[in-house]
């Protein structure tokens, strides 16, 4: 992720990082699928955060929609 952000395709104040395992209801949704990534609420990678599909899907967004 930091890669993304060395790169320019996402900016650290575009990241929200979310420790699944605070809420019951992340747990539950998320828990056997970490890492997820989610784009505009909507999941588009998870259990492995691969650095050349990131860096494919990341420049397609506008910048104010990516949570990377």
């Amino acid at each position: 992720m930091l890669r993304a952000v060395k790169k320019g395709l996402c900016s650290l104040d575009m990241i929200e990082v979310i420790d699944v395992d605070q809420t019951l209801e992340l747990a539950v949704k998320y828990g056997a699928d970490v890492p997820v990534l989610l784009i505009d609420g909507v999941v588009k990678m998870k259990h492995v955060i691969n650095q050349a599909e990131l860096e494919e899907v990341l420049p397609m967004l506008p910048k104010e929609s990516v949570k990377c």
